[in-house]
């Protein structure tokens, strides 16, 4: 009797470690991580999508199928409902894939004047630390900088004062973040977004996964660079920058064409809280992303702000998201 009850018990336990295992490893679920690009004439858009196992880690490849898209809710600019009914159909325009090598990021954070009332409360810090640096593994590395024209930028940069270089401490990362976050005087993004890229040639980083992420809250006042000088500097050294627009009043074409341009993507909220989920997203796509096509119809109107559902199978696995699309 005691042989069969341990031999039972060494059977339920080895099947906990296989179904365990199983919800580990296998797709979970599914991560909208922005909008990878925009025609603006036709209604389409193309949507970042990350898959997720039981532990929240991204999976490198996975086949996308079966994809339907819902409309739920649209707003305006400033969050208020609009009466405008959207239809929406869905295509899968790239497999699950991933990019080799340790993360090596840089996080540029809009410390400009504007910030005072657009994130009173630095909810864009907490953003950055919670949903980016702390998911990042031992060997991922990022640096830390801000720009407005206030600021004297660090020598060699036009735009940016880098608080902490390359490193893989979260630590001096989080510590960095809280000291680039403040609100300070005019606009520079461009300037700023050519300096980001820069920055890793700068530092002898020529090659890997080199993500620029960032953040602003408003219209560039101040650049002597255009976005086409963002993205030919980030195309020509095989930077992807992702864009993340906070509030109503933002350059968002440009944003979107710097993001669909050189591989990122760009999210848009207007409460500050939504930041978390944009860099949630952001670390996702850097990890492993596909995309999926959604064609609108009619034409969305500028401003407008279109969330729904967004639901496929990932490796046969049904999973399903919701996504938020920004009309420029």
């Amino acid at each position: 009797m005691k042989k069969r009850v341990v031999l039972s018990l060494f059977v339920v336990a080895a099947l906990a470690l296989v179904l365990s295992a199983c919800q580990t490893g296998g797709v979970s679920s599914l991560s909208f991580n922005g909008i990878s690009g925009i025609n603006a004439a036709n209604g389409t858009a193309n949507l970042s999508v990350s898959a997720l196992d039981g532990s929240g880690k991204v999976i490198g490849s996975g086949t996308l199928t079966v994809p339907t898209a819902t409309v739920s809710k649209v707003t305006d600019a400033f969050g208020s409902p609009v009466s405008t009914t959207y239809g929406a159909t869905a295509t899968i325009c790239g497999s699950i894939t991933t990019t080799a090598g340790d993360l090596r990021a840089m996080i540029t954070l809009d410390a400009t004047g504007s910030m005072a009332s657009s994130d009173p409360s630095d909810l864009r810090a907490e953003a950055a630390k919670s949903a980016f640096i702390d998911r990042m593994s031992g060997s991922d590395q990022a640096a830390v900088s801000s720009f407005d024209t206030g600021t004297t930028p660090t020598s060699g940069y036009q735009a940016i004062k880098v608080y902490q270089n390359l490193t893989s401490d979260h630590a001096a990362l989080k510590a960095a973040v809280d000291d680039a976050t403040f609100a300070g005087s005019l606009t520079n993004l461009w300037d700023a977004g050519v300096d980001s890229v820069q920055y890793f040639a700068n530092q002898g980083v020529t090659s890997g996964n080199r993500v620029v992420v960032l953040l602003t809250d408003g219209l560039d006042t101040s650049s002597t660079n255009t976005p086409s000088d963002v993205i030919s500097a980030a195309t020509s050294s095989g930077v992807k920058v992702f864009t993340v627009g906070l509030g109503s009043s933002l350059d968002s074409t440009d944003l979107i064409d710097i993001a669909s341009q050189t591989g990122g993507t760009y999210g848009q909220v207007v409460d500050p809280a939504d930041l978390s989920g944009l860099f949630d997203g952001i670390f996702n796509a850097s990890q492993g992303s596909g995309c999926v096509q959604v064609k609108f119809s009619p034409v969305p109107t500028s401003g407008h702000i279109i969330t729904g559902t967004l639901t496929l199978k990932v490796n046969g696995t049904p999973v399903s998201a919701t996504y938020q699309v920004s009309w420029p």
